[in-house]
């Protein structure tokens, strides 16, 4: 009898387990939360795995937030992710495609097969827990944040791309192989570093500055060209170009550099002449001893009229350390006129309400202390001149 009984308890042991995890396959192509893109019509829990297959595109929606086990993409799925979703490890198969605008989450690490690509947008967040082992092929292109806790090898040929508002940090060993690596963006690497192109200069090098905006508005037929830095090093000046094809381009105008620092600066200029419908405009920085890096351009339809809505937020994530600062543009300039600032969390509870002044050229600027916030998400509205803008917060 006591034998049976503990054959039983087995028995029930295992059945309680096969219950509680999974490997469940895509039934078809469709958003994460629909019941009838998971073969049997059952969502993935939190310890099971999860199997999209080949040619498959899934998506992570805004305001959806998952946690799996592990995860494997098949070859040429594809995943894009813009809500929340947290798994244990990821294996991306040959030819698939990954794609970050959300908050994405890996507590293990990560393989990539040959030709597959991650691609991390500007509001894209990624945090791998493990390490990271990339095939010949394999593509990583970065505008957000990726941080990574472990090592990152790559076999044979590939591309990390690195752009100007996005940044790597590696808390192991980096080995490109013979990875191209590309971008203005910095790769903080804490362990050792090797391959054909580990003497970039975006690997543990200082940039003169970090850029974190670069505007242009139409005022009267004049061009408000208008920046913003983080960090100055050694910066001696900028020089404004314009260009009438976005090839071939002159200068405009100069501004002096701050030299050094390491809080908020903005900075504007104005192009009183602009000379077609279409103008484009970049700005280059020079060092005190020749040195200089030329940002991305922009442009400008000067027979347009606009007044459009841009927000952005610095540093974002944060930490409860930090100055966050709101920067905004696109409010119209009266005198005396004010923004509302109202901050929530992602339960809608409001965690704080302020104002700020809108300048003669109808942009707004709030600094706030960082410490006023628990860890985790929160939504920025901006209201003002019957208008209002949002923006996502991450407090890490």
């Amino acid at each position: 009898m006591k034998k049976l009984f503990t054959l039983s308890i087995s028995l029930l042991l295992i059945t309680v387990i096969n219950v509680q995890a999974a490997l469940i396959h895509t039934k078809e192509d469709g958003n994460w939360s629909n019941t009838l893109t998971w073969d049997g019509g059952i969502l993935p829990g939190i310890t099971d795995d999860v199997q999209i297959d080949n040619n498959d595109d899934i998506t992570v929606i805004t305001g959806n937030s998952f946690t799996i086990a592990e995860l494997w993409m098949g070859n040429g799925s594809s995943l894009t992710i813009e809500g929340d979703l947290t798994i244990d490890s990821l294996h991306v198969n040959n030819n698939a495609t990954l794609n970050v605008t959300g908050t994405f989450t890996v507590l293990g690490g990560i393989s990539i097969s040959q030709n597959a690509g991650l691609t991390i947008n500007t509001s894209g967040t990624m945090d791998v827990q493990g390490d990271v082992t990339a095939s010949n092929g394999a593509s990583l292109t970065v505008d957000g944040n990726l941080s990574i806790d472990g090592d990152v090898s790559f076999d044979g040929n590939g591309s990390i791309d690195v752009g100007d508002t996005g940044t790597i940090e590696i808390g192991g060993d980096f080995d490109s192989g013979n990875a191209t690596i590309e971008g203005t963006g910095p790769i903080n690497v804490d362990g050792a570093v090797s391959g054909t192109n580990s003497g970039d200069s975006q690997i543990n090098g200082t940039l003169p500055i970090e850029l974190i905006s670069f505007d242009l508005k139409l005022q009267n037929k004049q061009v408000l060209v208008s920046w913003s830095t983080a960090t100055e090093i050694n910066n001696d000046y900028f020089t404004i170009q314009r260009s009438d094809d976005g090839i071939e381009f002159y200068d405009i105008g100069t501004l002096q550099g701050t030299g050094n620092s390491n809080s908020l600066l903005l900075y504007d200029f104005i192009d009183s002449n602009p000379s077609s419908l279409i103008n484009y405009y970049r700005l280059m920085q020079t060092d005190y001893d020749g040195k200089y890096e030329i940002f991305k351009p922009k442009s400008i339809n000067t027979e347009i009229e606009h007044n459009v809505l841009k927000s952005n937020l610095y540093p974002n994530p944060a930490h409860s350390y930090d100055i966050i600062n709101i920067l905004a543009d696109g409010f119209n300039p009266e005198k005396g006129s004010f923004v509302e600032i109202t901050i929530m969390d992602k339960n809608g509870s409001i965690t704080l309400q302020t104002t700020a002044e809108i300048n003669e050229y109808g942009q707004v600027h709030k600094s706030l202390s960082s410490t006023i916030f628990s860890k985790g998400i929160y939504i920025v509205w901006l209201q003002g001149n019957n208008k209002v803008l949002s923006k996502k917060l991450i407090i890490n």
